[in-house]
């Protein structure tokens, strides 16, 4: 299987039903990635940032991510 993950375009995730703050954990994380690859600005216009971490432990403690596969999909993607 991990030749199907790394040699794949792109890995679609489903990690459950949308939470009330769901939207707003995807979106942050996906803005830390940009900074960690210097692509974006230095994130100070970001107000509120405890409730950010806040969605992004809700979205990491969901049952999905007791799966041991999971890991494999995630790391290898």
């Amino acid at each position: 299987m991990d030749k199907v993950y790394r040699d794949a375009e792109e890995v679609i995730i489903w990690l459950g039903e949308e939470a009330e703050d769901s939207e707003l954990a995807l979106d942050t994380i996906e803005v830390w990635a940009c900074w960690k690859e210097s692509k974006c600005g230095d994130g100070r216009g970001i107000a509120n940032k405890d409730h950010l971490r806040l969605a992004i432990d809700r979205l990491l403690q969901r049952p999905f991510w007791t799966r041991l596969w999971v890991l494999q999909e995630v790391v290898l993607a």
